[in-house]
């Protein structure tokens, strides 16, 4: 697969869609009240991303797919922290 300007583009659209989509439904504390910090969350995830990953590449080898599931769950790690701080600084300007 190649990576362009527009599915980078797209990508990051959607991600940013996905991390409002709390604060929408749970305006309280910004969407924090969904807040585990729990290693079996994170195993779910995991679980989850490797699903998703081989209904996509069939024929792909186990490593690569815990690989790809990886990257999937920092990359959602790093956009929420990124959100996090984004709404951090929002919340001390007035």
């Amino acid at each position: 697969m190649e990576v362009s300007g527009r599915i980078t583009s797209r990508l990051i659209l959607f991600s940013l869609l996905i991390l409002v989509i709390p604060m929408v439904l749970f305006p309280n504390l910004f969407g924090t009240s969904l807040l585990r910090g729990s290693l079996v969350f994170v195993l779910y995830e995991l679980a989850i991303y490797g699903t998703i990953v081989f209904l996509f590449h069939r024929h792909a080898r186990l490593v690569s797919l815990i690989q790809a599931a990886g990257l999937c769950l920092v990359y959602r790690l790093v956009m929420g922290a990124l959100f996090g701080v984004l709404i951090a600084a929002m919340y001390a300007m007035d």
